[in-house]
C-alpha cells in the first residue's frame, strides 16, 4: 500500500488525541542517534491512518516535530 507523505501540520492534525502511537524510523545507516533521519512513519492506534514525514537528504527534522514526537506518552 502506498501512503503520500504529509505535512507537520497535517500530522499533527490526523494524530489529535491519540495517545498510543506506532513509530518507525528511516535513518541513513543504522542508528537513529548517529544518522540522519529521512523518514519517520506513524500510526495511530484509534485513527489507524498511516502518516509519514518525509526528510529528504540535507535536511533534519525540525525540533519541533520531535519534540511534538516526546509529548505522546506511548510510543
Amino acid at each position: 500500500m502506498l501512503t503520500r507523505t504529509h505535512s507537520f501540520d497535517e500530522a499533527r492534525e490526523i494524530l489529535h488525541g491519540e495517545e498510543t502511537i506506532a513509530l518507525d524510523l528511516e535513518t541513513s545507516g543504522f542508528s537513529p542517534w548517529a544518522c540522519d533521519i529521512h523518514v519517520i512513519v506513524m500510526y495511530g492506534q484509534r485513527g489507524k491512518t498511516p502518516v509519514v514525514l518525509h526528510y529528504p537528504r540535507g535536511r533534519r527534522p525540525p525540533l519541533k516535530v520531535m519534540n511534538w514526537l516526546s509529548e505522546f506518552p506511548n510510543i
